[in-house]
């Protein structure tokens, strides 16, 4: 399976990212790409988790980090899926703009584990909360 990712990289304001109605895509392609952002900053936040937090393994146990080792595995097959569907409609991830609220996070919360495993989903209930993919 070959995947491809479009080079256009452009992070935007949440609130500038186009409903499915105003979207360069179509809406399926408009959602699918919204899922595969979503999974890509999951891959890119567990990851960030584990080697950020590294030094303090001894007292967050190797269970903290094989958790979160599995969770970037799941994201990974799920972007791939989402890829591949999207370019099964003709279609590449980075064709629309995305924004850059999760990681935004990840950086203002990489002093802290207990700032990330807070901050996090109080994003995530955020993005939910104002229609945000």
């Amino acid at each position: 399976m070959h995947i491809s990712i479009s080079h256009l990289d452009v992070h935007v304001s949440p609130r500038e990212i186009p409903s499915p109605k105003n979207s360069p895509l179509p809406h399926n392609a408009h959602i699918l790409h919204n899922l595969a952002h979503i999974e890509l900053n999951a891959i890119d936040l567990a990851w960030d988790t584990v080697v950020r937090f590294s030094t303090v393994s001894e007292v967050l146990g190797s269970q903290f980090f094989s958790d979160f080792a599995h969770v970037a595995d799941d994201e990974s097959r799920h972007f791939s899926w989402c890829l591949q569907r999207l370019g099964e409609l003709g279609f590449r991830y980075g064709d629309m703009a995305a924004h850059n609220l999760l990681w935004r996070e990840c950086q203002r919360t990489s002093g802290s584990v207990i700032a990330r495993m807070a901050a996090i989903p109080m994003v995530q209930v955020f993005r939910n909360n104002h229609g945000i993919l």
